[in-house]
């Protein structure tokens, strides 16, 4: 099974800490927004991002809750 790292800065030191997600029931479009928000190319990742992929990932949550992607998505969102 594959797993994600997103990175979780400590505000009051400058360590960092990894939340690990799993990628098990993850849509791609996600996992490759994440790949692109790593190697920079946030264009790539805001298309990927796109208002229907940001739908699909609210549904999703509606009917299966997950707080390991909403905190994907609020560190993604950061450094985008």
């Amino acid at each position: 099974m594959e797993q994600l790292a997103a990175s979780i800065q400590n505000q009051t030191a400058d360590t960092a800490r990894d939340f690990i997600v799993s990628a098990e029931d993850l849509p791609q479009f996600l996992i490759d927004a994440k790949q692109a928000i790593e190697t920079g190319d946030h264009k790539k990742a805001d298309e990927l991002l796109n208002d229907q992929a940001i739908d699909s990932i609210r549904k999703m949550l509606h009917e299966k809750p997950r707080v390991d992607i909403m905190v994907m998505l609020v560190l993604m969102f950061d450094r985008m």
